[in-house]
């Protein structure tokens, strides 16, 4: 407790001396400046537009700034005289005018005209890349040459700031990335399934505030939808096959219209045909005593999400949005295992349906809107029924389990502006979840128990957050205080029920240097505190078998996990970067392998608070065009990890290598290829051997941009993936055996009927998801 008020004390000292800083700073300023960039009808804004301030005397810039979302720019500290205003952005031409300085000017509208040469011709991605302040990054999507036939995913690959994988994405190699579809957070399929014509930007947010959570400390990727067109929409196809057969088959349709003061959207994706086939093999030796086993298999899948949005605007910065989805699934599963001295048989039967609901208010506070207020209140629901059977040799068995979960998020917070350059903003974050579980066990086969409980938890958190920008600097330290309950209740044995009270101070610190933005130069620092809870799920204590040697099982005695994180990034121009990531963990959860006393053979994995970790991470980037039709992106990493458990230490350094290519053969036409690879991993769960991959890839942009193609060959070259986990007289080895190629085709179909309309940005739902502790 003295730590915190310490903590508490050194904030407010340090909130203080900021605060007296600015207010000097301000007083021996100059004049301000401000105007709006729009586009030709006057009324669309141009978001991030870049302003610069010319002497008449010579071509030397003495004072820049960069338009806001809307394409609103306000430059202050700017000296009484005449100056030459040149207004740029990327897509438009360029518009230079005259200004006298004699006290605060306002220059009204600013229209700037489509620059279609530009749009058109081969242009270097960091020219549509703005660097904010802040250290926020904003890249122009709309317009965008290297957008044209991707898919959304595929595009995210050449984005220097973000490291894309198969099933994930992060922001600088960071873990815990969210993301966002304008105000609503959404999954990594969710995005997936939006094509690049309908999105105006993507706002890459590395050190976001506590008004997204405290789980968004790997940093936030935020897509803007795009403003332009009555009607907007898209339709796409996706096919994937293997060697085999085809693997999965996805129609979507996404939709976006605004008329007057009332804007919806839509976003359907469905999976009518999902099949995936796996196959193992698991070498275990316990005590000198080797058994091997071959593991086959198939799962299925169908599911289909909808999701819609309404949002009426009562002016300019006063808005509710209403949005709310509903996700239908099934999946089917059967796998067989064969070990030296039986045969199991699995086979599973799944039926899920979740339904999300929501409200956003936002009330500007001043006539500019800079300062406003924020309620956002969301409601998740969600049913899940699952059948088991198994069957070893010729006793069989079925085991059926039932879940019904709850979950309450209310989320109000202020933004103010307290000068010209300073911002403070405060809030409350609020979240209720109940998980309820009912299963009805094996009878003749000790495989699954009969259980009844309850898992349950509702955590608190207060925050205030104070940044200022004085020159080419800005500052932000933020402040966050929680408080939780976890509670575990065992309806059947009450021996087992767990309550965990949990709470902390947790500081963030920022430092943005912008040393040359023309020429994308810049350092930044963070410092941050965080806490991490693990999924839900891990808590629950049910038993899931993944084969007939190995099943998994949560743990109601979890606590949260504590972090303290340093990051360093420093961009020497709008192509090379490197950043340093320093990460110190306590009580972490780790999935960790056990043998089964009482099942010879058999292993089980379980979470635990293990211990402590320390991990140093440095990262080498190049992003840019070798020649004029290609364009590379590469990372270089290294890694340093050391984790600790009583009794037990590992330590391991790593390096990995990823380039992403594209080849440009003619306008909208090209190829791309991608190879990633990563040495030998060790953590206290496992070790993974060196791995790596190729892929390879064409895509089109045909008929006007109107028609997508986009084809992948995903796992061309790569090696076999082995796993290993060990402990006291006992090792497992798993081998992969199927093939991970694929071959993935998209054809999006986009459209747009009607005149311009405002930006609207418009909420997408997105449900709660389970995570069952395997490797």
């Amino acid at each position: 407790m003295n730590g915190n008020i310490i903590k508490s004390k050194l904030l407010f000292a340090l909130f203080v001396f900021m605060q007296t800083f600015c207010s000097v700073y301000a007083q021996n300023s100059g004049f301000n400046l401000k105007g709006r960039a729009c586009e030709r009808d006057g009324k669309s804004g141009i978001g991030y537009a870049t302003v610069k301030l010319y002497n008449n005397t010579d071509s030397v810039s003495v004072y820049r700034g960069v338009a806001d979302e809307a394409g609103a720019f306000s430059i202050g500290g700017v000296a009484a005289g005449s100056y030459r205003v040149k207004v740029t952005c990327v897509g438009y031409e360029n518009y230079v005018a005259r200004v006298n300085v004699g006290g605060d000017t306002d220059m009204g509208i600013i229209k700037l005209n489509e620059d279609k040469n530009m749009l058109d011709g081969v242009t270097v991605m960091a020219e549509y890349s703005k660097v904010k302040p802040t250290g926020d990054v904003v890249v122009q999507v709309k317009g965008n040459p290297m957008a044209k036939g991707k898919t959304l995913v595929d595009f995210m690959r050449y984005l220097r700031d973000l490291d894309v994988a198969d099933n994930s994405i992060s922001v600088r190699g960071r873990e815990n990335t969210l993301i966002y579809v304008d105000d609503r957070k959404v999954s990594f399929e969710q995005l997936k399934s939006i094509d690049p014509s309908m999105i105006d930007r993507i706002e890459i947010i590395p050190h976001a505030d506590a008004s997204y959570g405290i789980n968004a400390r790997g940093g936030i990727v935020k897509v803007h939808l795009r403003s332009d067109g009555g009607l907007l929409g898209s339709v796409s196809m996706y096919g994937e096959a293997d060697y085999y057969s085809p693997v999965r088959f996805s129609p979507g349709f996404n939709l976006l219209y605004s008329k007057g003061k009332i804007s919806i959207g839509n976003f359907f994706d469905s999976r009518p045909y999902e099949r995936y086939r796996q196959e193992y093999s698991e070498t275990s030796v316990d005590e000198g005593v080797k058994n091997e086993t071959h593991i086959k298999g198939f799962s299925y899948g169908r599911s289909l999400d909808e999701n819609l949005s309404f949002r009426y605007s009562f002016n300019k910065f006063d808005r509710i949005d209403v949005y709310g989805g509903v996700g239908i699934g099934r999946g089917d599963s059967r796998q067989t295992s064969v070990s030296s001295d039986s045969e199991t048989k699995m086979s599973t039967n799944d039926n899920n349906r979740n339904y999300n609901a929501g409200l956003k208010f936002v009330k500007g506070l001043s006539a500019d809107g800079k300062n406003y207020f924020v309620l956002k209140t969301e409601y998740n629901k969600s049913f899940e029924n699952t059948d088991n059977r198994y069957a070893v040799d010729i006793t069989s068995d079925m085991a059926h389990r039932k879940y019904n979960l709850d979950g309450v998020s209310v989320e109000p917070y202020v933004s103010v502006d307290l000068t010209k350059m300073s911002t403070l903003s405060a809030g409350l974050n609020y979240y209720y979840l109940i998980d309820r579980h009912q299963s009805q066990g094996t009878e003749t086969l000790d495989y699954v128990s009969d259980m009844r409980f309850v898992n349950k938890g509702h955590d608190c958190a207060a925050w205030a957050s104070y940044g200022i920008t004085i020159g080419k600097l800005y500052m932000r330290a933020e402040l966050n205080y929680m408080w939780g309950e976890q509670i575990y209740k065992d309806y059947l044995s009450s021996e087992n029920n767990v309550t965990n009270i949990e709470r902390g101070l947790f500081p963030t610190f920022v430092f943005q240097w912008n040393i040359n933005q023309d020429k994308g130069r810049f350092l930044n620092i963070g410092y941050f505190r965080y806490y991490s809870y693990p999924n839900y799920y891990y808590r629950s204590p049910e038993v899931v078998w993944q084969n007939s040697q190995l099943y998994s099982v949560g743990n109601p005695s979890l606590k949260m996990q504590t972090y303290n994180q340093m990051q360093v990034y420093f961009s020497l121009n709008k192509s090379w970067s490197a950043d340093y990531c320093m990460d110190f963990g306590n009580d972490l959860v780790k999935v960790l392998m056990q043998p089964d006393g009482s099942r010879p053979g058999v292993y089980f994995t379980r979470p635990e608070n293990a211990g402590t970790s320390m991990n140093h991470t440095l990262r080498l980037t190049y992003s840019g065009r070798l020649f004029s039709f290609w364009y590379s992106r590469n990372t270089l990493g290294a890694v340093y990890m050391e984790e600790k458990m009583p009794g037990r230490k590992v330590s391991n350094a790593n390096i990995s290598f990823r380039t992403d290519n594209d080849f440009t053969i003619y306008k909208g036409i090209g190829l791309t290829m991608a190879m990633s690879a990563t040495s030998k991993t060790e953590t206290l769960s496992y070790e993974n051997n060196a791995t790596y991959k190729i892929n390879f890839g064409a895509y089109a942009s045909l008929l006007k941009d109107k028609l997508s193609l986009n084809f992948v060959w995903s796992n061309v070259f790569y090696n076999r993936n082995k796993m290993k986990m060990y402990g006291d007289g006992w090792e497992v080895t798993r081998l992969t055996l199927h093939s991970r190629t694929r071959l993935m085709l998209t054809a999006t179909w986009n459209f747009s009927l009607g005149a311009k309309i405002k930006k609207v940005n418009l909420p997408t739902s997105s449900g709660m998801y389970r995570e069952t502790p395997t490797l």
